[in-house]
Protein backbone atom coordinates (compact mmCIF):
# COMPACT_ATOMS: atom_id res chain seq x y z
CA UNK A 1 0.00 0.00 0.00
CA UNK A 2 2.93 2.01 0.29
CA UNK A 3 3.68 2.07 -2.95
CA UNK A 4 0.30 3.11 -4.01
CA UNK A 5 0.25 6.52 -1.72
CA UNK A 6 3.62 7.25 -3.24
CA UNK A 7 3.33 8.62 -7.08
CA UNK A 8 6.39 8.01 -9.67
CA UNK A 9 7.31 11.16 -10.82
CA UNK A 10 8.00 11.73 -14.21
CA UNK A 11 10.85 13.47 -15.42
CA UNK A 12 10.48 17.37 -17.12
CA UNK A 13 10.87 17.21 -20.22
CA UNK A 14 14.22 19.53 -21.22
CA UNK A 15 13.63 22.79 -23.22
CA UNK A 16 16.37 25.48 -24.24
CA UNK A 17 16.24 28.43 -21.78
CA UNK A 18 16.89 30.75 -25.30
CA UNK A 19 13.00 29.02 -26.90
CA UNK A 20 11.44 29.77 -23.33
CA UNK A 21 12.51 33.28 -23.63
CA UNK A 22 11.51 33.82 -26.80
CA UNK A 23 8.03 32.41 -26.09
CA UNK A 24 8.04 34.73 -22.67
CA UNK A 25 8.93 37.56 -25.31
CA UNK A 26 6.30 36.80 -27.93
CA UNK A 27 3.50 36.38 -25.07
CA UNK A 28 4.28 39.99 -24.11
CA UNK A 29 4.40 41.35 -27.53
CA UNK A 30 1.21 39.92 -28.13
CA UNK A 31 -0.65 41.45 -25.27
CA UNK A 32 1.56 45.23 -25.88
CA UNK A 33 0.43 44.99 -29.75
CA UNK A 34 -3.52 44.03 -28.48
CA UNK A 35 -3.64 47.22 -26.40
CA UNK A 36 -1.81 48.87 -28.80
CA UNK A 37 -4.87 47.70 -31.04
CA UNK A 38 -7.78 48.52 -28.46
CA UNK A 39 -6.69 52.21 -28.06
CA UNK A 40 -5.97 52.32 -31.51
CA UNK A 41 -9.85 51.46 -32.43
CA UNK A 42 -10.76 54.22 -29.37
CA UNK A 43 -9.15 56.70 -30.85
CA UNK A 44 -10.79 56.08 -34.53
CA UNK A 45 -14.08 55.82 -33.23
CA UNK A 46 -12.87 59.43 -30.98
CA UNK A 47 -12.21 60.94 -34.15
CA UNK A 48 -15.03 59.89 -36.53
CA UNK A 49 -17.55 61.60 -34.06
CA UNK A 50 -15.18 64.60 -33.94
CA UNK A 51 -15.13 64.42 -37.26
CA UNK A 52 -19.08 64.30 -37.66
CA UNK A 53 -19.46 66.99 -35.11
CA UNK A 54 -17.00 69.87 -36.72
CA UNK A 55 -19.16 68.99 -40.30
CA UNK A 56 -22.53 69.39 -38.66
CA UNK A 57 -20.86 72.45 -36.95
CA UNK A 58 -19.45 73.99 -40.24
CA UNK A 59 -22.54 73.75 -42.07
CA UNK A 60 -24.51 75.22 -39.16
CA UNK A 61 -22.26 78.43 -39.52
CA UNK A 62 -22.61 78.39 -43.05
CA UNK A 63 -26.20 78.82 -42.78
CA UNK A 64 -26.24 81.49 -40.10
CA UNK A 65 -23.56 83.39 -41.81
CA UNK A 66 -26.50 83.54 -45.36
CA UNK A 67 -29.16 84.29 -42.76
CA UNK A 68 -27.24 86.88 -41.35
CA UNK A 69 -26.09 88.36 -44.75
CA UNK A 70 -30.00 88.25 -46.10
CA UNK A 71 -30.68 90.11 -42.72
CA UNK A 72 -27.94 92.89 -43.45
CA UNK A 73 -28.73 93.18 -46.79
CA UNK A 74 -32.46 94.07 -45.68
CA UNK A 75 -31.53 96.60 -43.67
CA UNK A 76 -29.21 98.22 -46.14
CA UNK A 77 -26.16 97.58 -44.72
CA UNK A 78 -24.33 95.01 -46.77
CA UNK A 79 -24.90 93.74 -50.63
CA UNK A 80 -26.02 90.10 -50.50
CA UNK A 81 -24.31 87.57 -52.92
CA UNK A 82 -25.75 84.08 -53.82
CA UNK A 83 -23.32 81.16 -52.48
CA UNK A 84 -22.67 79.09 -55.49
CA UNK A 85 -22.74 75.07 -55.18
CA UNK A 86 -19.66 72.63 -55.16
CA UNK A 87 -22.03 70.48 -56.72
CA UNK A 88 -22.38 70.47 -60.70
CA UNK A 89 -24.84 68.35 -62.43
CA UNK A 90 -23.32 67.42 -65.76
CA UNK A 91 -25.57 65.83 -68.91
CA UNK A 92 -23.95 64.60 -71.57
CA UNK A 93 -25.89 64.14 -74.90
CA UNK A 94 -25.34 62.30 -78.53
CA UNK A 95 -28.09 63.21 -80.82
CA UNK A 96 -31.64 64.00 -80.10
CA UNK A 97 -33.60 60.62 -81.77
CA UNK A 98 -35.48 58.70 -79.46
CA UNK A 99 -36.51 61.90 -77.14
CA UNK A 100 -39.24 63.94 -76.11
CA UNK A 101 -40.07 66.91 -78.15
CA UNK A 102 -40.48 69.54 -75.13
CA UNK A 103 -36.89 67.83 -73.53
CA UNK A 104 -35.46 68.13 -77.20
CA UNK A 105 -36.49 71.71 -77.44
CA UNK A 106 -35.11 72.81 -74.48
CA UNK A 107 -32.08 71.22 -75.26
CA UNK A 108 -32.14 72.82 -78.62
CA UNK A 109 -32.13 76.18 -77.28
CA UNK A 110 -29.37 75.40 -74.51
CA UNK A 111 -27.30 73.87 -78.02
CA UNK A 112 -26.25 70.92 -75.66
CA UNK A 113 -28.20 68.34 -78.39
CA UNK A 114 -24.49 67.34 -79.87
CA UNK A 115 -22.93 65.89 -77.14
CA UNK A 116 -23.28 62.28 -75.54
CA UNK A 117 -26.52 60.90 -73.58
CA UNK A 118 -25.04 60.97 -70.14
CA UNK A 119 -25.17 62.56 -66.49
CA UNK A 120 -23.66 62.54 -63.00
CA UNK A 121 -22.91 64.56 -60.03
CA UNK A 122 -19.61 65.85 -59.51
CA UNK A 123 -18.14 67.88 -56.17
CA UNK A 124 -15.82 70.90 -57.15
CA UNK A 125 -15.19 74.66 -57.21
CA UNK A 126 -14.42 77.15 -59.48
CA UNK A 127 -11.57 75.66 -60.86
CA UNK A 128 -13.09 72.77 -61.61
CA UNK A 129 -15.82 74.44 -63.91
CA UNK A 130 -13.49 75.06 -66.28
CA UNK A 131 -12.74 71.16 -66.66
CA UNK A 132 -16.20 69.87 -66.79
CA UNK A 133 -17.39 72.52 -69.51
CA UNK A 134 -14.44 71.60 -71.55
CA UNK A 135 -14.68 68.34 -70.97
CA UNK A 136 -16.10 65.63 -73.74
CA UNK A 137 -15.74 61.84 -73.85
CA UNK A 138 -16.32 60.04 -77.09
Amino acid sequence: MASMDVEESKPIPYVKEVVLKKCKKNEEWAIRRREQMEQLSKDNKKLVFKRAKDFIKEYRRKELDLVNMKHMRKLGKTTYFTPESNVHFIIRLCGKNYMHPKAKKILMLKKILERERNHHFREGGESERGDVEGERQT
